[in-house]
């Protein structure tokens, strides 16, 4: 099936001056995804989903190589293609990742898991390119 996903995430951090090797900051990711095929009991559906979620991430660097981890919840509805087969809730979000800083340039490596069957073509291991400004 032709399913698409779209949506956007804004993260802000800082790092503390009393423990300049550590990184907190915070998360708000909204996705919108369109025919997620799925199967509820035991009857396959066509679902499309809206899902919103939040998480806290600490970090630890290391010279110009940093980890992190984050932890957080999605609040997510889906509406199915058969009448009285909409499902929604909230599922716990964990992931985790590296990131290396060359001058400005960081590159991030992650992995994200959402704990709910529906939304598991959400889970997503995934590399980027960032340049702050």
């Amino acid at each position: 099936l032709d399913t698409n996903t779209t949506g956007f995430r804004l993260t802000a951090g800082f790092s503390p001056e009393q423990l300049p090797r550590l990184d907190i900051g915070a998360e708000i990711a909204y996705r919108e995804s369109e025919e997620v095929p799925i199967t509820s009991q035991m009857n396959p559906l066509l679902m499309d989903t809206l899902s919103l979620g939040g998480a806290l991430v600490a970090g630890v660097r290391m010279g110009a190589v940093s980890i992190y981890a984050k932890s957080g919840f999605t609040e997510w509805r889906g509406e199915a293609y058969q009448p009285q087969a909409d499902d929604g809730g909230t599922a716990l979000l964990q992931g985790f990742g590296a990131t290396m800083t060359i001058n400005r340039l960081i590159s991030r490596f992650e992995y994200e898991r959402i704990d709910a069957a529906p939304l598991s073509h959400l889970n997503m291991l995934s590399a980027s390119l960032h340049l702050p400004f």
